[in-house]
């Protein structure tokens, strides 16, 4: 598997770190491995693909799309991956 430039470059993990190797731990039913790799994935997918079902919607969603690009949201969100990155790197 690839592996994370921003680790090799730096030596400390980024937010995504060890989230492809987490990703295919679940695929195949080991959630407690994808866990020790990642956890933050499950935080992240669950809302990336809340942000993708309003994207895709056949039918729009004009309160919930405002709601979820407002920037409170968006900015929460990026504070979250901050905290995650200093976090896991202490």
């Amino acid at each position: 598997m690839p592996q994370c430039v921003f680790h090799n470059l730096t030596g400390y993990d980024c937010p995504g770190c060890g989230f492809q190797r987490a990703l295919y731990a679940v695929l195949h039913g080991d959630i407690a491995r994808a866990w020790k790799f990642n956890p933050f994935m499950f935080f992240i997918v669950p809302v990336g693909l809340c942000y993708l079902a309003v994207e895709l919607s056949r039918r729009p969603l004009p309160k919930l799309r405002r709601i979820m690009f407002s920037p409170a949201v968006l900015y929460s969100l990026i504070g979250v991956i901050v905290i995650w990155w200093i976090v896991r790197n202490l």
